[in-house]
């Protein structure tokens, strides 16, 4: 099984001594376990004025060459198999920017992209064409993120570069902004119980076959009750659970379960229980 790392750090030493007491430390993270979507929809959430390390490099280029970096570029990235092919002096054909993740080639205005750059940027190899590929990539997703820690910073007072993933940092945005303190639940027979309930899968209410019939239909029977048939689309349910009230210490056991009744306890109660119950299905 092939091992997967999230960070590596290297240490590199300023001088020769052997003692590593002036050391700079490198430590490379990965982006997409804080922003897990494509380089081109999240540079295209900033503006332009934002992009300052792009602007830095391109000091000397007019607002429409400019423009024309402040998108992920286009890359044949299949195409080139050999080196020999870096030597190109022209952009390969449209059908050579094929991937065989999406299964298609670039579209058209893609690939129109790309031969303007190549012509604006006065392009003589596929060898510049990529290091300038390259280049506004780096420099694109540096602003992207630089951007992100600045929000980060501004919301929270605290820096992603210190995480690894986002579920890190958000854990301690939530400790530092709610100032709870956990209490460690030590009796094994507790953390069984809650454990033996916790459920994933599909989660859905089935209904096979549903058929309406009202006004605005050209089959509409009006002997016939009016029906009709909607659809929802919940969003981050997942977000909205993890904002409601949560357990967190005062962890004990119920006595008289006799007397409990669930009914009740007051939707608001401060207090909450965790049940374990059977469940009938008619």
């Amino acid at each position: 099984m092939k091992e997967k790392y999230i960070s590596f750090t290297k240490h590199v030493n300023e001088s020769d001594d052997k003692k590593w007491r002036n050391h700079v430390q490198l430590r490379f993270i990965d982006s997409y376990k804080f922003l897990s979507s494509s380089l081109d929809k999240l540079s295209s959430y900033l503006n332009k004025d934002k992009l300052k390390i792009v602007q830095s490099e391109f000091a000397y280029l007019s607002n429409e060459d400019f423009e024309l970096l402040t998108r992920k570029g286009v890359f044949p990235y299949e195409y080139v198999d050999c080196v020999e092919k870096l030597a190109d002096t022209c952009l390969p054909p449209r059908e050579s920017f094929y991937s065989s993740l999406t299964g298609e080639t670039v579209s058209e205005s893609d690939y129109a992209h790309a031969e303007n750059a190549w012509q604006r940027f006065a392009i003589r190899t596929l060898s510049e064409y990529s290091d300038l590929y390259l280049k506004t990539d780096v420099l694109l997703l540096a602003d992207v993120f630089e951007n992100f820690r600045d929000s980060c910073i501004k919301s929270y007072g605290l820096d992603p570069a210190y995480y690894y993933t986002l579920p890190g940092f958000t854990w301690d945005a939530m400790l530092k902004h709610t100032r709870v303190n956990f209490e460690l639940l030590t009796d094994i027979d507790m953390v069984m119980f809650i454990e033996r309930g916790i459920r994933g899968g599909l989660s859905q209410c089935s209904h096979r076959y549903a058929q309406a019939n009202n006004k605005y239909m050209q089959s509409y029977d009006p002997s016939k009750p009016s029906s009709y048939l909607m659809y929802f689309d919940v969003n981050n349910l997942y977000g909205w659970a993890m904002c409601q009230p949560l357990p967190y210490a005062d962890f004990r056991w119920v006595d008289d379960t006799s007397n409990f009744d669930v009914n009740a306890i007051a939707p608001n109660s401060p207090k909450g229980y965790v049940l374990e119950v059977d469940l009938e299905y008619p």
